[in-house]
């Protein structure tokens, strides 16, 4: 067989090229390992916004949230954190319980879903008719009105975790005199 100059260079490219991309690591899989975790982060991250949204309506109670920094020095113990603030609306005539659940994801891995039944992630909301309750900066006392996002500043020996998710489960509504 003949192999010119430029037949063999080809043929040498060619292999080098394939060498090298058999080398490295996950080749075969670059596009699953590559597009797995973009979907699961824009799948589960919740839409950071500083206004309120709308999350859903239950039994004629509207639910909202939003992001919001808050400068907590000396509040119920936290520091300077973003906090994910709640809002219910009563858009009824009648005097209502809301009872939830909410599962917390950081960095994308469920916190508290393996205790959720415990009861110590069960919050109750009462609202009279046409009542809005809503959380912010000054009512961290109020657990059900909001929700840790993370921590503004770090000291030291602290990991950056951040809320990527949260779900507000078992929604139940009573009427209440």
């Amino acid at each position: 067989m003949k192999y010119s100059m430029k037949n063999l260079l080809g043929k040498a490219l060619k292999v080098s090229v394939f060498s090298i991309l058999v080398a490295l690591p996950n080749f075969g899989n670059a596009k699953a390992t590559y597009m797995t975790p973009s979907k699961t982060v824009l799948a589960s991250e919740v839409v950071r916004t500083d206004v309120w949204t709308n999350y859903t309506t239950f039994d004629g109670i509207k639910i909202e949230y939003k992001f919001q920094d808050c400068d907590t020095k000396g509040l119920d113990g936290f520091r300077n954190s973003t906090m994910v603030f709640l809002k219910f609306t009563n858009t009824t005539s009648n005097k209502l319980a809301l009872t939830y659940q909410r599962e917390v994801y950081m960095d994308n891995e469920c916190q508290n879903c393996h205790k959720i039944g415990s009861g110590e992630h069960t919050y109750t909301v009462q609202l009279d008719a046409n009542e809005v309750k809503e959380g912010n900066c000054t009512t961290m006392t109020n657990h059900e009105l909001f929700i840790f996002a993370n921590f503004i500043t770090l000291i030291d020996g602290m990991t950056e975790t951040r809320l990527t998710d949260f779900k507000l489960i078992n929604l139940k509504t009573s009427v209440w005199k």
